[in-house]
């Protein structure tokens, strides 16, 4: 009776398919792991997970690799979320899954893509994962999702972390003050006014051209 192997049989065919590179055959083999269900159906979604971001590595435009990346990527996130011992893994994950969630936004503008982008985002940043690239990223993505107080607070997280007059806290302080122009224009002309005190020439190009370009919006004098 070979019942009781067959979970492992199936798997073990998974694993032969994928490093043979058979598609058809790896969906098979996935199916069948997910139907029996017999403690394999984890390392069959890290395989399905490295082999979509090995095909998408090769191909940045493709999207059914990307999707795959981030179907396989919450259960795989799943799996390690628990262990502190799986957290650089973990780390890797949630960023490659929301790189693709993301690419996937951009290309297709699947609305559901870009709250899973936030998502994958927001476990980085809760993880103690909250680099500059990384909050930057959810800054624009929570805008485009039209969460622009969130995208607000994560643009003054930026400016109160950055290195000041570095490029990407000149980014932070423009985007800050445009996000709050929208909601509190009295507060954000307060904090032009400031800005122009503070830095006379506003900030290298292409800042300068764009703080002066808002702060003319915000019928605030700028001196030439």
């Amino acid at each position: 009776d070979m019942d009781e192997l067959a979970p492992e049989i199936a798997f073990r065919r998974l694993q032969i398919a994928s490093s043979q590179g058979d598609r058809a055959a790896v969906d098979r083999w996935y199916a069948e792991v997910e139907r029996l269900d017999g403690g394999f159906l984890g390392s069959a979604q890290r395989i399905l997970y490295r082999d979509a971001v090995e095909q998408w590595i090769d191909d940045p435009s493709d999207t059914a690799a990307a999707r795959e990346i981030v179907r396989q990527g919450e259960g795989v996130v799943e799996q390690l979320g628990g262990s502190s011992a799986n957290e650089r893994v973990l780390l890797g994950v949630l960023e490659t899954s929301a790189q693709a969630a993301g690419a996937i936004w951009e290309l297709e503008s699947d609305r559901a893509m870009l709250d899973k982008a936030i998502a994958f985002n927001q476990r980085l940043i809760d993880s103690g994962a909250a680099s500059g690239p990384v909050l930057m990223r959810q800054a624009r993505l929570l805008e485009r999702a039209g969460r622009n107080s969130d995208a607000l607070e994560v643009w003054r997280r930026l400016v109160a972390g950055l290195e000041s007059e570095s490029e990407d806290w000149y980014e932070a302080r423009y985007e800050s003050m445009r996000l709050l122009s929208a909601v509190d224009v009295e507060s954000a002309r307060t904090a032009m006014r400031q800005h122009i005190t503070l830095y006379p020439s506003l900030g290298p190009a292409p800042w300068d051209a764009r703080f002066r370009s808002l702060a003319r919006a915000m019928n605030v004098e700028v001196p030439r």
